[in-house]
């Protein structure tokens, strides 16, 4: 059997929605792998009873219970766990059992397994990714793959395989419109490699997103009552009709590739329609001129003239549509080469790309303060009118606890190890604190945007069209930000007008913590570093400029792949990704603390951390993740002074009570749970979400609770008394954020749908 498998190379693109696979033998043709007759394996999976369903039968299954079908398990590589139903499985797990399906197949085919495994990934991709891609690699049974990027892939397969010439020095582009994401990356000849130059993507642009666009058209053409269940299915039936609608949706567009008119039938609704090319093109057009600004995008940013463009090259399934071709000839001047199963280029590209082995764990930094931006550091800004900062130096006491621990005794279930030295405020520690020059200014300060009067509402939407939010962050009702899939939109608050987008960042924003000041925001995405953005305030900008859109103060260190959550403190920066907590020094981007939240006596993996927050008066540090875990430490010190375990299920945020006395957090299971600094246990609110909290906030007056989800509805509690105040419904995704406005009187909310909306909570309503 070994002997069968010499010299054979496998290549495997595992994709957002769908996983392709060739073989390659010496003087024989590329061939590639059919899954239940096709080439395109549906990357999704779901939970079957004592086993994980792959592709068509995970699809199947999803009809009978859509709570144990995950389509995207890509999108999930940084989160540790997946939910499925009411069981949690390790990321990894999920992942392997798509690998092993090619692995069988593979091993069915060449009658051995493969000599030589390549697995392609996002160029974005860094470390701790690769290394779960690693990981479920070897669950799978591939032993050490090598890895490649996918636009490197791309790039391969045009040039190796298809002779293309592209002398030294030239640049590539490659756009890649697969079903669920749109990625665009310029690529280099480097001595005769393929060398990644800047790179950009779309979370949510695919060929997903343009069937999506079709039936909301289908849905306003032929008006019916029975929409309502083939957009919101309930039953095992209607979803069955939904998933058959969506199949000849997909056919459609496809036919409409090579076709002018095709025909779909809508269930339900009984009816025989036909969809024209032309309507397909006007329902994508605005879709695709996302993706063709994107692909502008990072051709500048690779400082890369568009004229000189060696060559420009379609892969990914959706972009066979003619009209991809079409609008970026009109927007970069380039022709595209589009093949006729573009989504077979990445897969076979990757058996002779250049590759590199399996990422090792990663050791620990030699210098763990060390600060490498990604960009020349700006200059030394001189701020004038301002006097120096004072700072004090005096020597610490010899021991100090901060007041909410002191009276704590040690219990079980809480760890209570008093730390040798505390500081009562963090701005005493001279290392947090700014040592910055001002003068006087070169004119009147720019006013901030007025605080609404007595009686107005605080906050209003941000005008104009909005990505998938992400999250939200809301200051002193003067600004809000939100992250989205189209970068960070910052709007006066009380009117919604926008002030500029922020777009500094290589792919989706994920997490904003505005400074207590108010002067700088943190923002992080997936895959980029955590950058702060300061406020150009001292004179010489008009209102309407006072944020530089595209100049970023400074860039904090890269914090292994995705940060998801930041907490701002006096004077530093906490942020938390898949594997630890960092703290930095918020003038200088100086790391000052590590801090590991892994569980040492956990077989999970990874044990990851979801979410961090200071406490309001900077003294605790809170973290939760993984295995329903919550943690915290004081300013000083390594190990953590409180644990507290709870259900094993994911954490995905948390937020301390205004007094700093208590914390509530939300998890995977739907549960919002309170937690009395001190107390051994979490208590469990009652009427909790039906499906995973992705968001929390206390009011700052104390006395609410609210938190949101994947099943789109708003939760309120009475904070003292536990008691479930009510819902607030409207939101047609996920809700990924909620915010309070200073008066407690409102709150905002975001989400998948694309909308930011405003409640007002006394009378239980949406605010017009």
């Amino acid at each position: 059997m070994a002997e069968s498998a010499s010299g054979v190379r496998l290549g495997i693109d595992f994709g957002t929605s769908s996983t392709v696979a060739v073989l390659a033998r010496e003087g024989r043709p590329i061939e590639t792998l059919l899954f239940d007759g096709s080439p395109v394996l549906p990357s999704s999976v779901f939970a079957g009873e004592g086993k994980l369903l792959i592709g068509r039968d995970a699809e199947r299954s999803a009809a009978a219970d859509p709570a144990r079908f995950e389509p995207n398990p890509k999108r999930c590589v940084g989160d540790g766990l997946v939910l499925l139903g009411d069981k949690e499985f390790p990321v990894t797990e999920v992942i392997a059992s798509v690998l092993r399906r090619v692995v069988d197949e593979a091993v069915r085919v060449a009658g051995a397994l493969p000599e030589t495994t390549v697995l392609t990934h996002p160029a974005d991709w860094r470390a701790e990714r690769l290394g779960v891609l690693r990981l479920a690699a070897k669950l799978a049974g591939l032993g050490a793959p090598r890895f490649t990027p996918e636009p490197v892939a791309a790039a391969t397969h045009f040039t190796a395989h298809l002779g293309h010439t592209f002398p030294e020095g030239t640049n590539t582009v490659v756009y890649d419109l697969g079903g669920g994401t749109c990625d665009v990356t310029v690529v280099r000849n480097e001595g005769g490699r393929m060398q990644v130059v800047a790179s950009g993507g779309l979370s949510d642009v695919g060929g997903v997103d343009i069937d999506e666009a079709i039936v909301d058209h289908l849905q306003r053409v032929y008006p019916d009552e029975a929409w309502t269940k083939l957009r919101r299915p309930e039953t095992p039936g209607d979803r069955r009709h939904r998933r058959g609608l969506w199949r000849d949706v997909k056919d459609a567009k496809e036919l409409l590739s090579r076709e002018s008119t095709a025909a779909l039938f809508i269930p339900l609704l009984d009816k025989d329609v036909h969809l024209t090319r032309d309507e397909l093109q006007s329902l994508a057009a605005p879709l695709l001129n996302r993706t063709v600004a994107l692909t502008a995008n990072v051709i500048d940013r690779a400082n890369v003239d568009a004229k000189s463009v060696a060559g420009l090259f379609l892969v990914g399934g959706a972009s066979r549509m003619p009209l991809v071709s079409t609008l970026l000839l009109r927007r970069i001047g380039v022709a595209a080469t589009v093949l006729e199963q573009p989504e077979l280029v990445v897969a076979s590209g990757a058996v002779d790309a250049p590759t590199a082995a399996p990422p090792a764990p990663a050791p620990a930094p030699q210098d763990p303060t060390s600060f490498v931006p990604t960009m020349p550091p700006p200059p030394r800004q001189v701020i004038r009118g301002v006097a120096k900062v004072p700072v004090r130096t005096q020597p610490p006491p010899e021991h100090v606890v901060h007041e909410r621990l002191a009276q704590v005794p040690a219990k079980e279930g809480v760890k209570h190890e008093p730390l040798p030295y505390t500081p009562t405020r963090i701005e005493t520690d001279p290392e947090f604190m700014p040592d910055v020059v001002h003068d006087e200014p070169d004119g009147p300060p720019v006013p901030l945007p007025p605080r609404p009067a007595d009686g107005a509402i605080p906050v209003r939407a941000p005008e104009g069209e909005l990505g998938a939010v992400t999250a939200l962050a809301l200051r002193d009702d003067r600004y809000l930000a939100v992250a989205t899939t189209q970068g960070i939109v910052i709007a006066e608050a009380s009117t919604g007008r926008r002030v500029t987008v922020l777009d500094g960042h290589s792919s989706t924003p994920r997490a904003l913590a505005w400074s207590e000041d108010g002067t700088v925001l943190a923002s992080s995405a997936d895959g980029d570093a955590v950058q702060l953005w300061a406020q150009a305030s001292w004179g010489w900008k008009v209102s309407q400029e006072m944020w530089r859109p595209n100049v970023l103060q400074r860039r904090l260190g890269s914090h292994s792949d995705q940060v998801r959550s930041l907490s701002w403190a006096t004077g530093s920066i906490a942020g938390a990704n898949i594997n630890s907590i960092r703290v930095w020094r918020s003038y200088d981007g100086k790391l000052k603390r590590e801090l590991t939240f892994a569980d040492p006596n956990s077989t999970v993996v990874p044990k990851g951390v979801r979410c961090v927050a200071w406490s309001p008066d900077g003294q605790l540090l809170a973290a939760a993740g993984c295995q329903g875990l919550v943690k915290i430490w004081q300013v000083v010190g390594e190990d953590p002074t409180m644990v507290l375990r709870t259900d094993p299920l994911t954490i995905r945020q948390l937020a301390w009570s205004p007094d700093g006395r208590r914390l509530v957090f939300g998890d995977a299971g739907g549960d919002v749970r309170m937690w009395t600094i001190g107390g051994t246990k979490a208590v469990t609110l009652p009427n909790g979400h039906s499906a995973a909290v992705e968001t929390v906030s206390w009011s700052p007056d104390g006395k609410r609770i609210a938190s949101g989800g994947v099943d789109r509805v708003i939760r309120l509690w009475n904070a003292e008394s536990s008691d479930p105040i009510g819902e607030l419904t409207g939101h047609a995704g996920d809700i990924a954020a909620v915010c309070w406005t200073a008066d407690s009187k409102y709150l905002v909310s975001g989400g998948g749908d694309r909308t930011v909306r405003i409640w007002d909570v006394k009378k239980m309503r949406e605010v017009r």
